[in-house]
């Protein structure tokens, strides 16, 4: 099931220094002790630096005072002179919230718990930095990743270099997923076997490796999708489970075949037809191709593909005519020294391509030109549906 890691303060002491209203919770974790909510504080988001007096900061610089500053005679003045306004002590002004470092934040817990200040660790409980280690000391806490209201975890760093408590609680808690899986020779029992708890912080290959030792098979010989549709299929394995946007929960289904190059997009291949002035396409199958291959040599992968379509075993590539399948594209054909990305707008997994089956063997070049022929019976006042010739 899923567990939760709630976190509930009950009044933690008040902040008793000056901040504009937003702070940042603490809870210590005692060495030798469970986690608790007995000991818990409050450090500000940004500091009030209080405006100190005038006479002292001018004393501290060098400078007059302001009220000793005595106004020079008006007969002492000339009209042609203008007064220089670099002469004088720029005046003081009010200083600005002042936003809270880590080591701020590191130095208050250390002083407050009696920790010493090098072994003090900071763990995020919540928001996007949530079970990590928060390191440095002259930043801020906005550029750590952290925002107004965040729970830190506060512990002493253990002897042998060991992951701190608050990061191992949330590995355990926060950060497992549990991942369902089929057989990709029965691919619609995803309960065959019991789940995989697996970090979110893994790869898919390594998802990949112990689903395949649960399985019995080859790493290299599977592949993971989201669904059986091969569109979802799982390409760049380097990728985290977090990144890809599996949950706590999930079903990933494995098929038979290595996957696909990241730089390969998945097109869908479907087969044309053209009949009586009718554009006719019907189902066909995914097909993984790089947008640098040529449609030639598109062609020429197609040939072993499309032999369920129970094409004469004679057929070569030159007696396939490729055209965009997608809507509103009008079934334009494709010629065959373009790139399958400068010819397909829009190049991305899932883009349709239609393949026809000529009479003839051809070659379609950027000069050739492709006109459309229709037949009209004068006697009879009839137009007949137009045929394409090369």
């Amino acid at each position: 099931g899923r567990v939760e890691l709630v976190l509930q303060t009950q009044g933690p002491e008040p902040c008793a220094e000056p901040h504009t209203g937003e702070l940042l919770l603490l809870v210590l974790w005692p060495s030798g002790q469970r986690l608790s909510l007995q000991h818990t504080t409050t450090v500000p988001w940004c500091k009030v630096v209080k405006q100190e007096d005038e006479n002292c900061k001018a004393a501290a610089s060098g400078l007059t005072p302001p009220e000793t500053l005595q106004p020079e005679a008006a007969a002492d003045s000339s009209d042609d002179e203008l007064p220089d306004i670099f002469d004088s002590a720029m005046p003081v002004r009010p200083s600005g919230p002042k936003p809270s470092t880590l080591a701020d934040v590191r130095s208050a817990a250390a002083k407050l718990w009696n920790l010493p200040l090098e072994a003090t660790v900071l763990v995020a409980l919540t928001g996007m930095q949530a079970g990590q280690e928060i390191e440095g000391d002259e930043v801020t806490l906005q550029e750590c990743g952290l925002s107004p209201d965040d729970i830190l975890c506060v512990e002493q760093r253990l002897d042998g270099g060991a992951l701190p408590r608050a990061r191992q609680l949330y590995e355990l808690k926060r950060n497992r997923a549990q991942m369902f899986f089929n057989h990709p020779d029965r691919p619609d029992d995803a309960e065959e076997f019991p789940p995989i708890t697996i970090s979110k912080d893994a790869t898919l290959a390594q998802l990949k490796a112990q689903i395949a030792d649960t399985l019995a098979l080859e790493s290299k010989d599977i592949h993971l999708a989201k669904s059986r549709d091969t569109l979802t299929m799982f390409k760049d394995e380097d990728r985290t489970l977090r990144q890809v946007g599996l949950g706590d929960l999930e079903t990933v289904f494995v098929g038979h075949g290595a996957p696909c190059d990241p730089n390969e997009k998945i097109l869908k291949v479907l087969r044309y037809s053209y009949d009586n002035g009718n554009h006719k396409v019907s189902d066909g199958f995914n097909f993984p191709a790089p947008g640098e291959m040529s449609v030639r040599s598109f062609k020429e992968a197609l040939i072993k593909a499309c032999l369920h379509w129970k094409f004469p075993d004679e057929v070569t590539w030159k007696r396939l005519r490729l055209r965009d399948g997608q809507a509103g594209k009008q079934y334009a054909v494709l010629r065959d020294q373009r790139t399958l990305r400068s010819a397909l707008m829009g190049f991305a997994d899932g883009r349709q391509v239609a393949v026809q089956l000529m009479e003839e063997e051809e070659e379609l070049g950027p000069d050739d030109l492709l006109l459309l022929v229709r037949p009209w019976r004068v006697v009879e006042a009839r137009l007949h549906a137009p045929t394409g010739m090369g």
